[in-house]
């Protein structure tokens, strides 16, 4: 198309071209008018955070998993057309130059927004960031920290700082413009001296020699003293960066970062996904629930994790509990399991209460359904159990960080919970008044109404539990639990087999001690009459039975069955090659009672809370009483199986008094003879051995005195056929 002509006419031309102008700003007006409604009404695209540890020390290794996970969710979120947030959580501790270096220029090459944070410790303490660990962070858009964490002495850890490292650091800091390469300098270099410098352009930081000549070529007002000393090296509090502008969140811990950054508090959480990809598998706990499926319940998440490699493990509950002990049991394991490999996610669906909401409540995530309740008494507990378990809730607690109150005011209506605000950040919890005490920075939290009523055990619809973030997220539907969390298939139901069926009867109170029972009985039928067999055979699959249904519920181990070997062989010992000695029947007894009540203990060697004293009673109980069990059993077997028609062969029947007294005199007439005489000790008697008398050698052992071979002894005794020797200087 030709372009239009004007008219010749200077008037028409001047009326024409005011036309045109006129007809093109409307036509203008109307196009950007329609952009800005399409603008306007277009969805904003969604925010998605994703957490990155880096773990100290810093390494090539923990650079390539860093980046690979860092580019792997903002390909992800890009893919989906939304907006990637990346968060460095950055472990204090030592850091190559050269990791570091190539961390923080990949950092800078990304596209997402990247936050860099320094967590605080195991114990909620601040904690200072050092090293060229800090180049990690200086290469992040922003900088989230709490108020009295510290950012800085980047060369701490170098004699010589080398021209290339400023210049790095220098180049890091001004790819991003966060903290200013003056400042990014002086926390490497303490030969450095940095000045703050208000200019008409607005406040600036330089070293000495850049103060001067900005001071010549502007008009420049600089600071009384020095940012940065010469001879120190830079380091920042959280609240200094702050007021100077390159900290830009003062957090005190992962929650208030993700409110700082409207994130939810899932985006916190280092996604386990980016490096394996999700292997999610699912298991439903209705009630009611019973010890025997909890416990094949667990048998079967174990499973999962051996077999499958599962690293996200969701239950979906909707139960009143039922089963205390066990869901105990449970919760512990869940609350165990390592975070940085695998997810526990709960799933109420309908109801969480009493001993279910242990078990809720252990998992990582806690997801409510909107008409979903947590929380409610476990009837028929006595104050003596309620303080028991209420004991127990601590272990819990610990593992996940979960308050202990809330779990404790779950199930003991005398416990008083209340609603705190975070002065900071605005987020809302709920706490004991024990809890609060116990927090890093209690000051910061104030308390407002409780939200307990008096003598009633909490209960939290799901609305108020996501409020004062009990519950992670609310979702409708298992369909909305797989979207959020990037799953496309549905997970593999786990169900109990066979064999958790099996082990959960073998591994019941009453059928341990059966099988305790019958196996010791049997065995000391096969020692009265040995050759038979039957006794050792029955023997022999009782304690099978016993160990394998322990070793499969993960109680018994390859220890536990060896003390027990080893206290048979001691036994049978005693009985047969040194019998009357006593030490090793004592000794091999003793090792196989610890075998035994070490195989039913699901925690071994640290029985400091009540939970962990009643296990090892209950244990040294089904023993003692299967031990009892077994003397009678054995009393009356020697008393009337002997006259039984049927099965009277099957053990030997007792000498008739008359056969035993003449078996007496026989053998005293043989020995007798010996008291008195003296000989020499033929091999050492610790205490039995052999002596030589009158050119006879003798089988003997001593009154409890040790003798040396050669010694010479006496005969101080006859039993029977035992003699009994001393030695001649004791005679």
């Amino acid at each position: 198309m030709s372009a239009p002509r004007f008219p010749r006419c200077c008037s028409c031309a001047v009326v024409y071209r005011a036309i045109v102008a006129v007809f093109a700003i409307t036509l203008t007006s109307a196009t950007l008018a329609q952009n800005n409604d399409a603008r306007q009404n277009a969805e904003p695209a969604a925010i998605q955070g994703r957490l990155v540890r880096i773990p100290s020390p810093i390494s090539s290794t923990i650079v390539e998993r860093a980046i690979r996970q860092a580019k792997s969710f903002e390909s992800r979120v890009a893919q989906e057309g939304g907006r990637a947030v990346i968060v460095f959580e950055i472990e204090p501790g030592p850091a190559s130059f050269g990791a570091a270096r190539d961390l923080a220029q990949a950092i800078t090459e990304l596209s997402a927004q990247t936050v860099a944070y320094i967590p605080k410790d195991g114990k909620g303490n601040p904690q200072k960031l050092t090293g060229h660990a800090v180049l990690v962070a200086l290469a992040c858009e922003q900088i989230a920290m709490s108020k009295e964490a510290q950012l800085g002495e980047a060369g701490l850890d170098d004699n010589v700082i080398a021209a290339s490292k400023l210049a790095t650091y220098e180049e890091i800091a001004n790819a991003r413009r966060n903290v200013p390469a003056a400042i990014a300098q002086g926390m490497l270099d303490p030969a450095l001296q940095i000045w703050e410098i208000e200019t008409v352009t607005g406040r600036k930081y330089a070293t000495a020699e850049q103060a001067e000549q900005i001071e010549n070529e502007e008009e420049a007002i600089r600071a009384e003293s020095p940012t940065i000393q010469r001879g120190e090296y830079g380091l920042f509090t959280g609240d200094v960066g702050f007021q100077a502008g390159f900290v830009q969140h003062l957090v005190e811990d992962r929650n208030g970062l993700a409110m700082a950054l409207s994130l939810p508090v899932m985006a916190m959480e280092e996604d386990i996904s980016l490096a394996s990809g999700l292997r999610a598998v699912k298991v439903t706990l209705e009630e009611p629930l019973t010890p025997r499926f909890i416990g094949q319940v667990e048998r079967s998440i174990q499973r999962a994790i051996d077999e499958k490699d599962a690293n996200l493990i969701i239950l979906i509950v909707n139960s009143s509990g039922g089963a205390p002990d066990a869901s105990k049991t449970l919760a512990n394991y869940i609350a165990k399991l390592p975070t940085n490999e695998r997810r526990t996610v709960a799933f109420v669906r309908r109801q969480a209460k009493g001993d279910a909401a242990f078990i809720a409540m252990a998992c990582n995530h806690l997801l409510m359904a909107p008409d979903a309740k947590l929380g409610g008494e476990i009837p028929g507990l006595s104050s003596e159990e309620l303080r028991i378990k209420l004991e127990e809730l601590k272990g819990i607690s610990r593992a996940t960080g979960r308050p202990h109150s809330v779990m404790a005011a779950m199930i003991d209506g005398s416990v008083t919970v209340y609603e705190y605000q975070h002065q900071l950040d605005g987020r809302l919890a709920a706490f004991g008044v024990s809890d609060w005490a116990a927090l890093p920075n209690p000051d910061v939290w104030r308390q407002g109404n409780p939200i307990t009523e008096d003598n009633l055990p909490l209960v939290l619809d799901a609305e108020n539990a996501y409020r004062l973030g009990i519950a992670t997220e609310l979702v409708g539907s298992f369909p909305e639990l797989r979207a959020l969390y990037g799953l496309d298939t549905e997970p593999e139901s786990i169900q109990p087999t066979w064999l958790d069926t099996l082990v959960s009867a073998l591994t019941q109170e009453g059928v341990m001690w059966a099988l305790l029972l019958i196996g010791g009985s049997a065995f000391f039928i096969e020692m009265q009459s040995p050759g038979t067999g039957i006794g050792g055979f029955v023997a022999c699959i009782c304690f099978l039975l016993f160990f394998w249904g322990n070793y499969l519920d993960g109680t018994a181990g390859w220890l536990e069955v060896l003390l027990f070997v080893a206290g048979l062989i001691f036994l049978l010992l005693e009985v047969f090659v040194i019998p009357g000695v006593g030490i090793f029947g004592v000794g091999g007894g003793i090792l196989i009672v610890a075998s035994l009540v070490m195989a039913m203990q699901s925690i071994k060697g640290d029985f400091t809370d009540g939970a962990q004293l009643d296990e090892l009673t209950r244990s040294l109980f089904i023993v003692a009483s299967a031990g009892v069990g077994t003397v009678t059993v054995f009393a009356l077997v020697r008393r009337y199986l002997p006259k039984s028609s049927r099965f009277g062969s099957l053990v030997l029947n007792p000498p008739e008094a008359d056969t035993q007294v003449q078996q007496e005199r026989e053998s005293v007439a043989v020995y007798s003879h010996l008291v008195g005489e003296t000989g020499t000790a033929a091999t050492s008697l610790r205490p039995s051995g052999k002596v030589l008398i009158q050119g006879q050698m003798y089988d003997v052992v001593t009154d409890g005195v040790a003798v040396e071979k050669g010694d010479e002894i006496v005969i101080a005794k006859v039993q029977g056929s035992r003699i009994v020797v001393r030695p001649v200087r004791n005679a």
